[in-house]
């Protein structure tokens, strides 16, 4: 059984759990009793004397295993919100790195094209227009808004 299960199956006035016995509490006189589900007569709760307690080699507070439940649903929401953020991160650094290798692109091909036309032997007026056929430019200038519209 769950620590959830021994929590939401406790009768009332439990305030132990041991597997054996199934629940145990003090009386108003601190003597042990122990719950039977099964009690004859509508009762339920039974004097628990050594005999019976002798079978309970380990019995747990529910309050503290109610501590526990509640601090390994914490431990789960954190763990859940930091695998949120991790892929945030990821997700951050995969967006980063495609603008990166856009910009790096397009100014490979400015690059390129003011190289063509400072060493063109044809004359750099005849280069500007034969690049701009080929649209060189609005390559690089789309590149460029990729890569603005990733970092966004």
């Amino acid at each position: 059984m769950t620590d959830q299960e021994i929590l939401d199956n406790a009768p009332e006035g439990a305030t132990h759990y041991a597997p054996k016995l199934h629940y145990i509490a003090r009386n108003k006189n601190g003597d042990w009793m122990r719950y039977d589900p099964n009690g004859i007569g509508g009762y339920c709760w039974f004097e628990a004397n050594d005999y019976y307690l002798s079978y309970a080699d380990d019995y747990r507070s529910l309050s503290d295993i109610r501590q526990l439940v509640e601090k390994n649903k914490r431990i789960e929401a954190l763990e859940l919100q930091c695998a949120k953020y991790e892929n945030s991160l990821a997700g951050n650094l995969v967006r980063d790195q495609e603008k990166r290798d856009l910009e790096m692109k397009a100014a490979g091909i400015e690059g390129a094209v003011d190289n063509l036309e400072s060493t063109s032997v044809i004359g750099p007026r005849y280069m500007f227009n034969a690049i701009k056929e080929n649209d060189l430019y609005e390559i690089a200038e789309k590149l460029r808004k990729q890569a603005q519209e990733i970092g966004k």
